[in-house]
């Protein structure tokens, strides 16, 4: 399961055709963090999971990425056509990241792909697609944008605060 907080996966990819349709929607959204997480790692950024990225937990992120550059980028998961066409809160994620994507499935983006970049076209918001066969790739670059300084003040101090230990999070040794 994926743990909220700093990067800590325990998720394993199960083993398959290569082709995220054999999996269950219950696997699918672990294996695409598993993936993307890699993805920020090799570039050099922390990653945060189940982040709720607006004072007072209104709007939680499913990947949130910082780089030492203070560059923050968040991904919203999505398993299928439904998950995707029902979610009315994602632009809300704008304005507390320097750069927004969705991650999908490969079979997704085959079987959808044009209603995707319609829909996103003039939002700014990326897509980044998952394939377990040849990893994740950028299809649709985000747009690079300003956050508010206090936007990005706050969310740096709670990824600080979320991913040491603390009396909230006291590690009993």
């Amino acid at each position: 399961a994926v743990r909220r907080g700093s990067l800590s996966l325990r998720t394993t990819t199960p083993k398959t055709n290569g082709y995220y349709s054999s999996l269950s929607r219950n696997q699918v959204a672990p294996s695409l963090v598993k993936q993307v997480a890699a993805v920020f790692e090799k570039e050099v950024a922390s990653v945060h999971f189940e982040v709720g990225v607006a004072p007072r937990g209104r709007l939680r992120a499913d990947i949130v990425a910082l780089n030492m550059k203070r560059h923050i980028v968040i991904c919203e998961v999505k398993s299928c056509w439904a998950d995707f066409s029902t979610d009315n809160k994602w632009k809300r994620y704008l304005e507390y990241s320097n750069q927004f994507y969705f991650v999908i499935t490969d079979a997704l983006w085959e079987s959808h792909g044009e209603k995707l970049k319609e829909r996103l076209k003039g939002s700014g918001a990326g897509i980044m697609v998952c394939s377990l066969r040849s990893g994740v790739r950028r299809v649709v670059s985000a747009s690079k944008r300003r956050v508010p300084p206090l936007y990005k003040l706050w969310l740096i101090t709670k990824l600080a605060w979320i991913g040491g230990q603390s009396r909230a999070r006291r590690i009993n040794s």
